[in-house]
């Protein structure tokens, strides 16, 4: 006989997450080529996101920008 979900077992207070060296090559495997912001903006997905979370690509772009100057500002530091 199948449990029912009202009496499974109860789920950790806390979620568990898997654990992983910081870094191992072999577990987390080479980097790839990332997608440039602009291409990102392009994609069918990220404008469906986007219009779901009610936010436009300018205030994307915005934000973008400002985190670029932040950090040049800091790299400058």
């Amino acid at each position: 006989m199948r449990e029912h979900a009202l009496f499974a077992t109860p789920r950790p207070a806390t979620p568990v997450r898997p654990t992983a060296p910081a870094y191992d090559p072999d577990y987390w495997g080479p980097a790839g080529v990332e997608p440039t912001v602009e291409e990102l903006m392009a994609d069918p997905m990220t404008a469906l996101v986007m219009r779901r979370d009610r936010i436009g690509p300018a205030e994307v772009m915005d934000a973008v920008h400002k985190a670029r100057r932040a950090l040049a500002e800091a790299a400058a530091r």
